[in-house]
């Protein structure tokens, strides 16, 4: 039966291909050996999602151990798993009592090389144009808005939600099929080397580095590091025949050195092959430009980094040969990820909810929206703690406080440990409280809410600030 589902619906890639390419074994099997020359219906790091017949791989994280999971996979109707040399030898015989017929177990040295391994196998088998972005800030929106505009003309793969680091894009990857004509894909990175393998799997043939800020800095000594990780993309061979890159980013000649390829530009204050002028904001800080002084082009989402991020997407789709008119024709259409600046009301009250992560840079660009929004009531801020900064989380925090003081926002609520900080850094004409915890500040944050308000909520993706939207 499971054979049988295989047959119908199935992804480009067999079971031997698999083998081949991860240099892995089969451990057991109670398969025929032609089972090896059919094509599986797809592969699962998530038992709780596997579908029967899919090949399962065992991955295992700081929080999670996919190893734990085998056995409910199997149960499932796995048609393999992929599992380390060690959990073999380890579970040996509870394996040999469970594996059925049509079910077989593969040995590798590294779970996590071996997905993206067969990613990278599975991505040449389609010769379509791959687009990755990456950067500190605005990958996600700026991947969100390229799909909506090579949509208007191509047949589009895209990265779901974020699934950008070494696990996700090869679950992205591996969607791909024939009736895709391009794939735009994120690409994030904790670590020197990540951007490396990533651009490795994928091989992009456009390149895009959005910005360089803040992010993860604690994993970096300083932002040439962080930008020296971030230029690994273009350290593959062929290198991407496209560059796109910010002309008003610090760091943009150097990414320039380290690109060979055609190098198309965007920005706002210095001379750009995408640039916007004559900047205007309305009440709720949705800016409208001129682009290159020519095309008008209205946001229908607010804040100074989102012009950035439809520069980019427009210099991308431009290089696909999408008309710049037909690409923000559809701008009102396009739905930004939750998290992401979204503005709405709830109650008479104007919510802009940046809850999805926050660093340094991030940080700037919500409070330059708060400063354009002109609103009748008060302006009320919760910030929880921007994590993964390490040395520099104080010194941060601090001068969050300080930009917070020359602001427009009346009250701050601060969230967690290190707003302490900034809680402590506010002028005295500003309304301050800091909370531990989280049901403490909802509490006053309640107390405090009136219609004609604009509540703006930001924090690390950790610190699960998105409850504050809801009240």
């Amino acid at each position: 039966m499971i054979v049988k589902k295989i047959l119908i619906n199935h992804m480009n890639l067999k079971i031997s291909e698999i083998l081949k390419v991860t240099g892995g074994r089969i451990f057991l099997t109670g398969c025929k050996q032609d089972i090896l020359e059919s094509n599986i219906i797809g592969i699962s790091t998530d038992s709780r999602k596997l579908k029967k017949g899919e090949m399962f791989i065992a991955l295992r994280g700081d929080k999670f151990d996919g190893n734990n999971f085998v056995f409910e996979a199997m149960k499932k109707g796995a048609i393999g798993v992929i599992i380390s040399k060690t959990e073999v030898q380890s579970k040996i015989s509870n394996f040999r009592k469970l594996i059925t017929n049509n079910q077989f177990i593969i040995q590798v040295s590294d779970t996590l090389k071996t997905l993206g391994d067969i990613a990278k196998f599975y991505r040449k088998k389609f010769n379509i144009p791959l687009i990755a972005i990456t950067g500190s800030c605005g990958k996600t929106t700026t991947k969100e808005m390229t799909s909506a505009f090579l949509s208007t003309k191509f047949k589009v793969l895209r990265t779901k939600k974020n699934y950008n680091n070494l696990i996700g894009l090869p679950l992205t990857l591996f969607n791909i099929n024939n009736k895709h004509d391009v794939a735009v894909v994120e690409m994030g990175m904790s670590h020197t080397g990540e951007i490396k393998r990533l651009a490795e799997i994928a091989r992009p043939d456009i390149a895009v580095i959005t910005n360089i800020g803040k992010a993860h800095r604690g994993f970096f000594n300083s932002l040439e590091d962080i930008a020296k990780a971030k230029a690994e993309i273009f350290k593959i061979s062929p290198q991407p025949k496209i560059s796109i890159l910010n002309r008003d980013d610090k760091f943009f000649s150097y990414f320039v050195s380290k690109t060979k390829g055609e190098i198309i530009t965007f920005g706002i204050n210095k001379k750009s092959d995408f640039r916007a002028e004559k900047i205007t904001f309305d009440s709720f800080g949705r800016a409208s430009f001129f682009l290159n002084g020519k095309i008008k082009i209205k946001m229908p989402f607010p804040g100074r980094g989102n012009i950035y991020n439809i520069l980019t997407s427009l210099a991308i789709v431009s290089s696909m040969g999408v008309e710049i008119k037909q690409s923000v024709s559809t701008l009102p259409k396009i739905q930004l990820l939750s998290g992401r600046t979204n503005f709405y009301k709830v109650n008479g009250v104007h919510v802009l909810d940046d809850t999805y992560n926050a660093n340094p840079l991030s940080f700037i660009n919500l409070l330059e929206i708060i400063e354009k929004v002109r609103i009748k009531g008060k302006k009320i801020l919760v910030l929880g703690d921007m994590l993964e900064l390490e040395k520099d989380a104080q010194k941060e925090h601090i001068t969050v406080g300080k930009l917070i003081s020359d602001s427009s926002i009346d009250i701050l609520i601060a969230v967690g440990t290190e707003t302490q900080l900034t809680a402590e850094n506010i002028s005295a004409n500003k309304k301050v409280w800091h909370f531990y915890d989280k049901h403490e500040a909802e509490k006053k944050l309640k107390s405090l809410l009136s219609k004609g308000d604009l509540l703006a909520v930001k924090g690390s993706r950790s610190m699960g600030m998105e409850k504050f939207c809801r009240f």
